[in-house]
């Protein structure tokens, strides 16, 4: 199972959006682990279950993963 990373950026496949992870907390009446999350272009707040039906990790209808690290490159100190 991947773990998001606090701190890092994902991008959602389905919307397009781009959401920074805030942390992990562990549900407390069942235990699991739930990433909390925020759009990076506003001020809401999200929390999804790691794994799941709608899980972080769970892929969406088509197969594919329902969020993507956003990887940023740079060449002389410039992001690309």
């Amino acid at each position: 199972m991947k773990m998001p990373k606090k701190g890092k950026k994902y991008t959602h496949l389905k919307t397009g959006g781009e959401y920074l992870v805030m942390g992990m907390a562990l549900h407390t009446e069942t235990g699991k682990e739930i990433v909390i999350y925020s759009a990076v272009d506003g001020d809401r707040i999200f929390v999804r279950p790691l794994e799941g039906p709608a899980g972080w990790n769970t892929p969406t209808g088509d197969s594919k993963k329902r969020f993507v690290h956003i990887i940023k490159t740079s060449v002389g100190g410039k992001d690309l």
